[in-house]
């Protein structure tokens, strides 16, 4: 294990860092869909698919990186997925073809879980009390701003260059992340083989479905935030193309219904 030490400021800052990896990635290039779609050729569908895909593999990476952590350490795994994003980030500003785009957006969501998995294995293997639920805290309010904030930056991104500068910024993003894993993430466990069981977590997984005091609030919830989120793939074309407000006005109408959707959130007295 590394001796290298981590505050709670340096964990709260640098995993909200990586956690923002997903929102950032699903939303910053929103504005320039219609663009990038044009500029390919390819149909709004294919457009959409980007978002969707981009999910898919958030998702299923969450699974492996959470299992690989467990048995081959925090730290070098979060570089090896870290370096998986960020050969996404470049396939995507590189991509020569629609469908090379949307290979390549799995491969940035797959890698964009470590963020979401280690920066959370690490305030538990780290942290405790009302330490570990102020990072927590921290990295929830990424997660909740990142939809919001990521179309406005992607519109003020498109006023400086192209629609690939989006892309660029992406690969800036895991080229720090990466960064971060390097120099700041502690190993805060070791090496054991035998804590990778994937029977072991299809069975967890098996009881889970089967429970319906388990499956009816997760279903419940999905349902919630795949509708807001399910909105991204389809907002873009519909104000842009359909009813024709510039990217700019996109991105303020995301910032003001997502900043909507916090407030709906609060309880009164408690914001």
């Amino acid at each position: 294990m590394s001796s290298v030490s981590i505050t709670e400021r340096q964990l709260g800052w640098g995993g909200a860092i990586m956690v923002a990896l997903g929102p950032l990635s699903v939303a910053i290039y929103t504005p320039a869909l219609p663009s990038i779609v044009a500029g390919f050729e390819a149909s709004d569908v294919a457009g959409k698919l980007t978002i969707s895909i981009f999910y898919v593999g958030l998702a299923l990476g969450q699974l492996v990186c959470g299992l690989l952590a467990d048995g081959l350490g925090r730290r070098s795994v979060a570089l090896g997925f870290f370096g998986l994003y960020l050969i996404g980030s470049i396939g995507c500003l590189l991509a020569p073809s629609m469908e090379w785009l949307i290979g390549y957006r799995a491969v940035q969501g797959a890698g964009a879980a470590a963020g979401l998995v280690i920066s959370r294995a690490l305030v538990r293997d780290l942290f405790t009390g009302q330490a570990s639920s102020r990072i927590l805290n921290l990295m929830a309010i990424i997660i909740a701003a990142g939809p919001a904030f990521a179309p406005a930056l992607g519109s003020v991104l498109l006023l400086f260059g192209g629609a690939q500068l989006p892309f660029v910024t992406m690969v800036i993003h895991g080229v720090v992340a990466l960064v971060i894993a390097a120099t700041l993430i502690p190993e805060t466990v070791t090496i054991d083989l035998s804590r990778i069981r994937p029977v072991a977590m299809a069975q967890s997984m098996g009881v889970l479905v089967r429970s319906k005091e388990f499956m009816w609030p997760a279903l419940c919830t999905a349902g919630c935030a795949g509708a807001i989120y399910g909105q991204a793939s389809i907002l873009p074309f519909l104000l842009i193309i359909e009813i024709g407000v510039s990217p700019q006005v996109f991105g303020v109408g995301m910032f003001l219904q997502s900043g909507v959707y916090m407030l709906g959130r609060c309880a009164p007295g408690s914001c």
